[in-house]
């Protein structure tokens, strides 16, 4: 405001107008106004353009035969080569070239116009690093040397060929190029440091087998290998598969779910932070029929004494709870996924309730019936009598998991209170231990017998009739608890019968049978005679016979015995 421009002597409105040549514009004050600073502006208009010179490209390859430089295009820019123009392209490249950019007519040059490239038979390569394994100890710790191609590897000044070497302690290897057509790039040495360090030796192992189970105790290696021994593995198969043994080396490892009569070869090793270390030497190591040891609480008592009236269970040596209760007489354990039942009998065969002191009580002679389920099919359940083990019997599991037999008391065994240890495999193949109070009675009192007097043939009978007590042929007179035909009698009519409502004990089988054979679960008396099916009982039949000659005396024995029935359902 107040300024009005003159273009050539003539005012112009403001605004844009069309400008060529050289413009002179002048400024002058409209009336009121006074003008201060310049006023004259002076402008010339040129047709030249800018133009950027792009730098060529240069590939200098291993050699010279397929060295070249490129020319790029670009518009307003002339490219020289040894002060010689070229077109844009590609071109052979050899020692030093020089490109130089100039600019074409209409256009000014900005930026880098000179550029300067050197091609050699030089070839650059990076050295690839070695690799190094460092095994445990030291005899198979080693380097390895890549092939690469202007590379040599050295050792201490020596060449090393591609491939694997023998190292130990600090190794350095440097890299170096192949000769002068060669240039390294990246690092050339590389340092590394292989430890002397070791597995484990082998330790020293003892193994005592048990029932179903093998203990193992270990000395550790003498030689740890210059680490920390972390745990222990054992393996019961020669070392094909290796289990962690949690318990070694502060306590013997207990290896249970094993099989009886199965020979194992068990082999312990040592483990470190550098791994496994060498085996034990092996040892054979046979589970046999043995009481199961438990921890009772007590220490050194590895054989439970259970109180008349209780129950007490240890799976894989763990106590484990039970329910214990009397149904029908018999004393019934309850646990997780089991059944047992124990009830003891009279030596001719009549059950013995659990007594009013809820005691599980059995008869000086007499035996004990054991049956449960939900055990393995195809296994075997031992069953044991304590203090002094003895070996009641081994009584089959069938194809239901289910067991049953009468095991007679051995002839010695003391008047008093006793354990029964009852040990089975459950399905999931964990040992359970099962041990239960019981209370053997004094045998009955018996009778003692009539002698007759050879001089008079009516002695022992007021009558002058049978010369010995009763007539054994006369089942109206009196006679011993278990003669032939009386109810509960096992050698009677009805033992054996599923009807009769009698215990489930088999008639004794005829003949001897030695005093411990016990694996079939039918365990028997030296001396015991016995008949099957329904026939007389033999030594009544001697007895008769004996009386009928005129012998004098009468032949005092003991009666039969029931004998164990394995898999009753």
């Amino acid at each position: 405001k107040g300024v009005a421009y003159i273009v050539d002597g003539t005012p112009v409105a403001p605004g844009t107008y069309p400008g060529t040549g050289t413009v002179v514009i002048d400024a002058e004050a409209e009336e009121g106004y006074e003008l201060v600073g310049e006023s004259r502006f002076t402008f010339t208009f040129t047709d030249i353009r800018l133009a950027t010179a792009v730098a060529p490209t240069f590939v200098d390859e291993f050699g010279t035969d397929e060295d070249t430089f490129t020319i790029p295009a670009v518009e307003g820019v002339t490219y020289l080569v040894s002060g010689a123009p070229v077109a844009p392209g590609t071109y052979p490249g050899s020692g030093t070239v020089e490109v130089a950019a100039v600019a074409d007519e209409g256009f000014v040059l900005t930026g880098a116009s000179g550029f300067t490239f050197t091609f050699t038979d030089i070839r650059q390569v990076t050295a690839t690093p070695p690799t190094v394994q460092d095994r445990p100890g030291t005899a198979d710790d080693t380097v390895t040397i890549p092939a690469v191609t202007g590379v040599v590897y050295q050792r201490d000044g020596v060449p090393l060929a591609p491939g694997t070497h023998p190292a130990t302690g600090t190794v350095v290897i440097t890299a170096h190029p192949e000769g002068p057509a060669y240039e390294l790039t990246g690092p050339t040495a590389f340092t590394f440091v292989l430890s002397a360090d070791d597995v484990p030796g082998a330790p020293t192992v003892t193994g005592v087998p048990g029932n179903r189970t093998v203990t193992l105790t270990v000395t550790p290696p003498a030689n740890d290998g210059g680490s920390t021994i972390l745990t222990y593995e054992y393996s019961v198969d020669g070392g094909q598969t290796w289990t962690t043994a949690e318990d070694l080396p502060q306590s013997p490892q207990v290896v249970r779910g094993l099989r009886n009569g199965t020979t194992y070869t068990v082999v312990v090793r040592a483990v470190s932070d550098l791994g496994p270390g060498a085996p034990s030497a092996p040892r054979s190591l046979t589970p046999t029929v043995t009481p199961v040891a438990v921890d009772t609480g007590a220490p050194d008592v590895e054989r439970p004494v259970v109180a008349p009236g209780q129950s007490r269970l240890w799976v894989d040596g763990v106590p484990t709870d039970v329910q214990t209760s009397v149904e029908r007489g018999a004393w019934t354990v309850t646990g997780d996924g089991f059944t047992v039942t124990l009830q003891g009998f009279e030596s001719q065969g009549t059950a013995m309730e659990v007594d009013a002191q809820g005691r599980l009580v059995v008869r000086e002679g007499g035996f004990v019936q054991v049956s449960g389920t939900g055990f393995a099919p195809g296994s075997v359940v031992d069953v044991w009598l304590f203090s002094t083990p003895y070996l009641l019997g081994t009584v089959s599991v069938d194809e239901d998991g289910e067991f049953a037999a009468s095991l007679p008391l051995p002839d010695d065994i003391a008047v008093g209170e006793h354990t029964v240890q009852l040990n089975g495999e459950a399905a999931n193949g964990s040992l359970r231990s099962l041990s239960t109070g019981l209370v053997v009675q004094a045998a009955l009192a018996e009778p003692d017998p009539v002698v007759p007097d050879p001089a008079d043939p009516g002695a022992g009978d007021p009558e002058g009739g049978d010369p010995v007590g009763p007539d054994p042929a006369d089942p109206s007179e009196p006679g011993e608890p278990s003669e032939p035909g009386e109810p509960g009698d096992p050698a009677g009519p009805d033992a054996g019968d599923a009807d009769s409502g009698d215990p489930e004990v088999a008639d004794p089988v005829a003949g001897d049978v030695d005093e411990g054979d016990q694996s079939t679960g039918t365990p028997s008396r030296d001396g015991a005679l016995a008949r099957t099916g329904t026939g007389v009982v033999v030594p009544l039949l001697l007895m008769v016979l004996l009386v009928g000659l005129g012998v004098t005396g009468v032949v005092a024995g003991r009666r039969p015995r029931p004998v164990a029935v394995s898999n009753h359902r």
